[in-house]
């Protein structure tokens, strides 16, 4: 896993998407709640991987970061290899 789990609300709304991945790993909704209730370890890499797939996806959309704390705030360019402080 090379970044941390969806939490449950992050799971609900991306329900859909995370039902399209299950098909691709050819898991109907049936079986998937008989994964979930006797293979609990499948259960949580499936969604481990899904998780993995869903935060690439965002960081590599990310275009700009913003950093806030009590006395500074700082923005990033994000580019594929590199991230720049520009402010």
């Amino acid at each position: 896993m090379k970044y941390r789990q969806l939490t449950k609300e992050q799971f609900e709304s991306l329900h859909e998407d995370f039902a399209k991945f299950l098909a691709t790993q050819s898991i109907d909704a049936k079986e998937w709640k008989q994964i979930k209730k006797e293979k609990a370890q499948v259960a949580e890499e499936e969604m481990n991987i899904f998780s993995d797939v869903v935060w690439d996806d965002v960081l590599t959309k990310t275009a700009y970061v913003e950093h806030f704390s009590k006395t500074s705030v700082n923005l990033f360019k994000c580019d594929e290899n590199e991230i720049h402080r520009i402010a």
